[in-house]
């Protein structure tokens, strides 16, 4: 890998983990264009936006869990109702995350709020939101 890759890798892994926060443009968009640019990157590109997601999600819950809060830009109390009613089947409500157009903070906030398990929270969002972009790399 050579230094140009190793930046964009990083991007995509802060670009994710920030979108969990604050950040307002999901990360497929950050993926989708760096293979655009860069395809032989493929694997490295999708394996550092996936945990960058995961890792931010799971880092997320715990802060909120323990009462650290932030503002969450272009979030609709409608938006976290919805969260919510998906979230009472537990972590694999993230299921409707990649097929919505809800911000996966919502979901992160809300899995939070109930204490959901961390491990399955972070097991499901790499597979759901893995799917997804993994998806749109292919695209790509």
């Amino acid at each position: 890998m050579n230094w140009v890759m190793a930046g964009v890798v990083l991007g995509l892994f802060v670009w994710a983990f920030a979108e969990v926060y604050m950040w307002p443009v999901v990360p497929d968009v950050a993926l989708a264009s760096a293979l655009f640019l860069i395809p032989d990157g493929f694997v490295w590109f999708v394996s550092a936006t996936v945990t960058g997601s995961a890792v931010g999600g799971a880092a997320a819950m715990t802060m909120y869990r323990r009462g650290l809060r932030w503002r969450l830009p272009l979030v609709t109390p409608r938006m976290r109702s919805k969260v919510a009613t998906w979230l009472d089947r537990g972590p694999i409500g993230l299921m409707y995350q990649p097929l919505t157009t809800v911000p996966y903070k919502v979901f992160v906030v809300e899995g939070g709020g109930r204490c959901l398990g961390l491990a399955a929270w972070t097991l499901w969002t790499v597979v759901f939101r893995g799917a997804r972009m993994s998806g749109v790399a292919v695209l790509a």
